[in-house]
């Protein structure tokens, strides 16, 4: 199978807003998709073609049918509708899949981020006691450090 070389873009795609006619784009987006323009789609509803992975998928295998596919495709992007949408794309099972993995990771977040608030809490209450005791120095000076040290690690350490 030959490579397929790539021709270089000439056409202009991209405008400022001087050069947009707001009356063509009324035009344009005024228009009427039919069914008969998009032959392998298998509807139009409110303007956007679409497609059923069931039928194009067994074309993908033809490259003179992939062809046609991607032909199609790209004429509804660039001077249809703008938009498609494939229908079937993924079986239910991945979705499900994917569903049940996404849902884990919201309550492995969750979790985390709760421990991340407890912690934030702890560590406020830590410095309103280290806060309180620094404001009861003169009682806490008559103790011994060694007093002090293992009460902060307690502190520390409690969930």
């Amino acid at each position: 199978m030959q490579k397929e070389v790539l021709q270089p873009i000439h056409e202009q795609v991209f405008f400022t807003e001087s050069e947009i006619n707001l009356d063509d784009l009324m035009q344009t987006c005024s228009q009427k998709t039919l069914k008969e323009e998009y032959p392998l789609a298998d509807s139009v509803e409110n303007n956007v073609v679409i497609y059923d992975a069931r039928n194009i998928t067994p074309l993908i295998d033809n490259s003179n049918q992939e062809k046609r596919v991607k032909t199609e495709l790209n004429h509804i992007l660039e001077k249809g509708p703008g938009v498609f949408a494939i229908r079937n794309l993924y079986e239910e099972k991945v979705i499900d899949e994917s569903n049940v993995i996404f849902d884990k990771i919201k309550i492995r977040v969750t979790l985390f981020l709760t421990r991340l608030l407890k912690m934030k809490l702890l560590i406020k209450t830590i410095i309103s006691l280290l806060v309180a005791i620094q404001g009861y120095g003169t009682a806490f000076k008559r103790l011994p450090s060694k007093t002090l040290k293992p009460l902060s690690v307690i502190m520390l350490t409690t969930s």
